[in-house]
């Protein structure tokens, strides 16, 4: 094999060793070409390369690997080159620059309480739990219980991109993509080991950093990716309204994402991953804080057969507690009393199973099945006069089971027929 660069024209010239049949083309930002030789070259060969969008490929809207060009649906793709130079500190805040997507309050998961961070697409359903479905590869987000989201909970240094998928896909993803899907996806594990790491530092005390450690040894590769951020915050009350009990709504959270696989060349892979997240905020009194404690699990993985087609088959575990407390400010804004105490614990566990096989080179067809068991509860104590008066308890367990089927047809070069029922029998809640 030879290498070469162009000049600032796009020309270039290179010297083919004897057998060399194929050239292969590849520039920043444009999807790679290659191109085959003639055994007899008598004139310049032009090449043009097509801009990279259009030939990314997407998982989000169909399940399967489609190009963006192709994809029947909405779909908005941030690449690491778009991540890279937004100058948005948080996954949220980047985020905006997509048309349609808002959270239920305007201020982002920086200073905002973790249940005001429910995701809107194109307005549909906007409050604190999501009618969209966050998802970090394959792996759900939103908390189980109130289906608020955690942008903290995936490091940056270990996001590839994200995918928006802006209209509802509860054919695929069942009740909780009403108004689309958010897909973030990490990036894939190099050939050999790769450290990246990047920090930053503001005003209002704030504090960020990421760190990324992954490679593949053969066979084997794995990926170990921290993150953590704290800031002082600003005051929430406009100054002219301030008053002794108003102080600086600070935040400070830390997230560990270690993931472990083993690939057998083209047939298949196994995967493990198991993730921590801590979270702390003050809302702008002394007595009105909140915390988060999270930990998650997955294993999963594929295998392909020429004749059977492709089975991926994944187990979701998580596991984690909210605790909250509210006051009752003055009207002098000079003292404050406690009113309630919250406690929120949910677990959940997903299973899924997805069947996909090619039937010809323009028909696919793909099956699933998914089986999901939620768990949790709302545990307050009421407050009067700054003494304890009763215990609320609300809570219970839903289960979710969803058989789904997808069927993709190329009818033309430019019509693409797709067709996905869905089946969703579930078990209301109970106590």
């Amino acid at each position: 094999a030879a290498r070469t660069a162009t000049g600032e024209d796009g020309t270039f010239t290179l010297a083919l060793p004897p057998g060399v049949r194929a050239i292969r083309v590849r520039a920043p930002g444009f999807a790679e070409e290659t191109r085959a030789l003639p055994l007899l070259l008598t004139k310049a060969l032009v090449i043009v390369l097509r801009p990279a969008l259009a030939e990314r490929l997407t998982v989000t809207a169909t399940l399967l690997p489609t190009r963006l060009a192709e994809t029947p649906a909405s779909l908005v793709v941030l690449g690491p080159e778009g991540l890279a130079v937004t100058a948005a500190s948080r996954l949220d805040d980047a985020l905006r620059q997509v048309v349609g997507f808002g959270l239920f309050r305007r201020t982002g998961s920086r200073t905002a309480n973790p249940t005001a961070q429910g995701v809107s697409l194109r307005g549909l359903g906007a409050s604190g739990a999501s009618r969209a479905l966050v998802l970090v590869d394959g792996q759900t987000l939103n908390d189980p219980f109130g289906g608020w989201v955690y942008w903290g909970r995936v490091p940056r240094d270990a996001v590839g991109g994200v995918e928006v998928l802006r209209g509802g896909a509860s054919d695929l993803y069942g009740s909780t993509a009403l108004g689309g899907v958010v897909q973030v996806l990490t990036r894939p594990l190099p050939p050999g080991p790769e450290l990246r790491a990047e920090a930053s530092a503001g005003n209002e005390g704030t504090l960020d950093g990421s760190l990324a450690m992954e490679g593949r040894a053969g066979a084997w590769g794995s990926r170990l990716a921290a993150a953590g951020f704290r800031t002082d915050g600003y005051v929430p009350v406009e100054e002219p309204s301030r008053g002794s009990v108003d102080t600086r709504a600070a935040s400070r959270n830390g997230v560990v994402d270690l993931r472990i696989e083993r690939s057998w060349a083209e047939r298949g892979r196994v995967f493990a991953r198991g993730a921590f997240f801590g979270e702390s905020r003050e809302n702008g009194t002394p007595l009105q804080t909140n915390d988060t404690r999270v930990r998650e699990g997955a294993l999963g993985g594929e295998w392909s057969s020429p004749g059977l087609g492709s089975l991926r088959a994944r187990l979701d575990l998580a596991s984690q507690v909210f605790n909250q407390s509210f006051t009752a400010v003055s009207a002098d804004r000079k003292g404050e009393t406690l009113t309630r105490r919250q406690r929120v614990p949910a677990r959940s566990a997903r299973l899924a199973l997805q069947w996909r096989r090619a039937l010809g080179g323009k028909h696919v067809a793909l099956a699933g099945l998914e089986v999901r068991n939620v768990k949790g509860a709302s545990d307050e104590l009421a407050f009067a006069a700054g003494l304890p008066t009763a215990n609320v308890d609300a809570g219970g367990r839903a289960r979710t089971v969803g058989v789904f089927a997808e069927d993709l047809f190329q009818v033309t070069s430019r019509i693409r027929r797709a067709a996905s029922p869905r089946r969703g029998p579930s078990r209301p809640p109970r106590p």
